[in-house]
């Protein structure tokens, strides 16, 4: 499918989105943080690389599911930037690059009910 183009912006009902297994290399755009109506994302079994967790994508608040498995994602899991998630039931971040610490902000996630972050 090749790269995740700026112009994600445009889709402004987006509720869900799902591009696992699709060939999608490069980093995400930081447009994707303007999409405040989604609910889930699947970014699993791709060849993304770089922050999952950056400024804009934290106005995400709506954010329910977050899978992103079999990335080359990379950095930390901000633990002040992952309470933005509050309505969270699925966190999917196995087999990437993270590093650090799992925060301990991550009890403020009240509806979470999946955490995986194994093979980091």
């Amino acid at each position: 499918l090749g790269e995740i183009p700026p112009e994600i912006s445009q889709l402004e009902g987006l509720r869900f989105f799902q591009i696992s297994e699709s060939s999608v290399f490069g980093t995400l755009p930081t447009e994707i943080g303007s999409l405040q109506n989604l609910v889930g994302v699947d970014f699993g079994s791709n060849e993304l690389e770089g922050q999952l967790f950056f400024d804009d994508f934290f106005r995400l608040r709506s954010l329910q599911f977050l899978r992103a498995p079999k990335n080359n994602f990379t950095g930390t899991i901000p633990g002040d930037g992952i309470t933005s998630f509050p309505n969270l039931v699925e966190f999917i971040i196995t087999a990437n690059s993270f590093k650090g610490t799992i925060p301990t902000q991550i009890g403020q996630l009240k509806n979470l009910n999946f955490f995986m972050a194994d093979n980091n």
